[in-house]
């Protein structure tokens, strides 16, 4: 099984209304459950070889 996962730019990236200079990355939902991701886990978002890496950051405490 394949740890590389491949989706469309218009499945991932959406607009901003609020800032014209940036855009919304929005994880799938199969994404999220695959790695035990959920609501208010900070992940860390970097490029590795033309490649978006995301890495949940453990030890970040959460805002009560």
């Amino acid at each position: 099984m394949s740890d590389i996962t491949t989706y469309k730019v218009g499945d991932i990236f959406e607009d901003d209304e609020n800032d014209s200079k940036n855009v919304l990355m929005n994880i799938p939902p199969e994404v999220s459950a695959r790695m035990g991701w959920i609501e208010g886990d900070v992940i860390k978002v970097s490029v590795e070889e033309g490649r978006i890496v995301l890495t949940k950051i453990e030890d970040q405490p959460k805002e009560s």
